[in-house]
C-alpha cells in the first residue's frame, strides 16, 4: 500500500491508502473510516538513538536524505516538539478523543508497550533514574534498558528457553548480568558471556511518545517505580 496525508483526527495525524482510500489513524495504525475500517496496521520494529551508535552496529547503513525543498519545515516541526515542556499545558479538551488522563502532565515523555491486551507507559525520567526495569504485563515478563551514552530505550522479554530471567546492570558498566545465570549481555538483548552465551532477548516494541497522545488512544497502566504497584 501506498499513504498520504489525510488531515487530522484527536490531534493526531491520519492517512489514506491510495487502494481503498481507508482512513487510518497514525497513533495506532487502526484503520477508523472506509472499506477496511478495523483493520490495523502491523508496527515495525524501530529504534530512535543517536547516528552514531546506529553506525557502530549497523556500519552499511543508507541515510534518507530530506525532501528537497522541505528542510526547514522539517527544522521548524523540531523546533516545535522540543519547545513542549510538561508543565506548559496539553490539547484542549474539545481536541481529544476522551477526557484527558491526569495521572501525568501532558507533555510528560513516556515510552509505551503494548502487550497481548494490556499497554502500560513507562515514564522516560524513572527509566533514566532506575536504567533497568524489571516488569510484567499481561502474560510478559518483560525488561526495559535506558542506556544514557546513547540516550536510548531497549525492550524485550524476560522469557528464554522455558525461564524467566531478572537482570542488573554490572557496576560501572553499560552491560547487564542476569540473575538466574551471571551471564552478560548487552543493551540490545545479546548475551556476550556466561552460561547463555549467543543467546538473544525477544524484542518488544517500546513507542516513544508525550503521555497525552498513549493516554488518549486506550487505557493503560502507568509504571511508578521499582516495587510500586501500577497506577
Amino acid at each position: 500500500m501506498k499513504f498520504d496525508h489525510a488531515g487530522m483526527f484527536g490531534m493526531n495525524f491520519t492517512i489514506a491508502d491510495r487502494d481503498t482510500g481507508t482512513r487510518w489513524q497514525q497513533e495506532t495504525g487502526e484503520a477508523i473510516e472506509g472499506t477496511l475500517k478495523g483493520r490495523r496496521l502491523e508496527i515495525y520494529p524501530f529504534l530512535i538513538t543517536t547516528w552514531k551508535a546506529w553506525r557502530a552496529r549497523n556500519p552499511k547503513t543508507l541515510a534518507m536524505a530530506p525532501v528537497p525543498g522541505l528542510t526547514e519545515l522539517y527544522a521548524d516541526m523540531w523546533r516545535t516538539i522540543t519547545s513542549r515542556r510538561p508543565g506548559g499545558g496539553g490539547p484542549r479538551a474539545e481536541q481529544l478523543l476522551r477526557p484527558a488522563d491526569v495521572r501525568l502532565p501532558a507533555y510528560e515523555l513516556i515510552v509505551g508497550l503494548e502487550v497481548g491486551h494490556a499497554r502500560r507507559a513507562y515514564p522516560l525520567e524513572v527509566l533514566k533514574k532506575e536504567g533497568v526495569i524489571n516488569d510484567q504485563v499481561d502474560a510478559e515478563p518483560l525488561l526495559l534498558v535506558y542506556t544514557p551514552q546513547s540516550d536510548t530505550v531497549t525492550a524485550f522479554s524476560r522469557g528464554l528457553g522455558g525461564r524467566i530471567l531478572r537482570f542488573d546492570r554490572r557496576p560501572q558498566s553499560i552491560e547487564l548480568v542476569d540473575v538466574e545465570t551471571g551471564s552478560r549481555w548487552n543493551e540490545y538483548g545479546e548475551c556476550l558471556a556466561g552460561k547463555l552465551r549467543g543467546s538473544h532477548l525477544k524484542p518488544l516494541i517500546g513507542e516513544p511518545q508525550y503521555w497525552w497522545g498513549w493516554a488518549a488512544f486506550g487505557d493503560t497502566s502507568l509504571y511508578a517505580g521499582r516495587g510500586v504497584p501500577p497506577r
